[in-house]
């Protein structure tokens, strides 16, 4: 499920992202930060309904890549499988970790 041209999403500062990201990862593993949907049309979307999990865009930009990746870079934006990788906090800012092989395309 792809995002509608009405939802307006929050854009990612790919660099402040990885100053305060302190996670290398290994292998090929990508570090990704989620684009969040901030409202629909005219609405906007508040938190409780984010956390549901049906507003996930299953967009992001990668923050961090591992040693093994050859085809991403730091600061493409990607689309890949909804329940692709697994989230972790860092510092209380929500990322996904996942391989490389779990990324469907690069806009």
């Amino acid at each position: 499920m792809g995002i509608i041209e009405s939802e307006v999403m929050t854009k990612v500062d790919v660099d402040e992202e990885c100053r305060k990201l302190k996670l290398k990862p290994v292998f090929s593993r990508i570090v990704i930060k989620e684009v969040e949907i901030e409202k629909v049309g005219a609405l906007f979307i508040p938190e409780t309904a984010k956390q549901g999990g049906e507003l996930q865009t299953n967009e992001g930009y990668i923050l961090a890549v591992g040693e093994e990746v050859e085809s991403f870079k730091r600061g493409d934006r990607i689309y890949y499988g909804r329940y692709s990788g697994f989230w972790c906090r860092i510092k209380g800012e929500k990322y996904r970790i996942m391989n490389e092989e779990d990324i469907i395309g690069v806009f």
